[in-house]
C-alpha cells in the first residue's frame, strides 16, 4: 500500500463519519422532538464531529516513518492540483515518495 492510497482510504472512512453523524443528527432532529434535545446540542456535536473528521485527516501518518503528514494529508488527496511537471509530492519528514510501495505493517 502507498501513503497515497492510505490517505485515500482515510478521507472515504471521514467522509462516511461525517455522513452518518448528520444522518444520525437529522433523524434525532426529526424525530426527537419529542425527546427535548436542545437545538445548541445538535449544533455542538455537528462542528465537535467535523473537527474529528478533520483530525483524522491531519494526523494520518507516514507509512515510512509513522509521523503525522498534517497538512502535506491535503494536499495529497487532490484539494491541491499538482502541475504536470511536478515531481510527486514526498513526505516532509523522511522525505519518501507517496507513491512508494510499503510492506503491509504488522498488527
Amino acid at each position: 500500500m502507498t501513503t497515497r492510497e492510505n490517505v485515500r482510504r482515510r478521507v472515504w472512512q471521514a467522509r462516511l463519519l461525517v455522513i452518518a453523524l448528520l444522518l444520525g443528527l437529522i433523524a434525532l432532529q426529526t424525530f426527537g422532538s419529542g425527546l427535548g434535545v436542545p437545538q445548541e446540542l445538535l449544533k455542538s456535536t455537528a462542528l465537535a464531529g467535523l473537527g474529528v473528521a478533520v483530525l483524522y485527516l491531519y494526523r494520518t501518518p507516514c507509512l515510512n516513518c509513522r509521523r503525522p503528514l498534517g497538512l502535506f494529508a491535503f494536499r495529497i488527496t487532490g484539494a491541491y492540483r499538482q502541475r504536470p511537471n511536478e515531481a510527486a509530492p514526498h513526505c516532509p519528514h523522511c522525505d519518501a515518495s507517496v507513491d512508494r510501495n510499503f510492506p503491509p505493517s504488522p498488527r
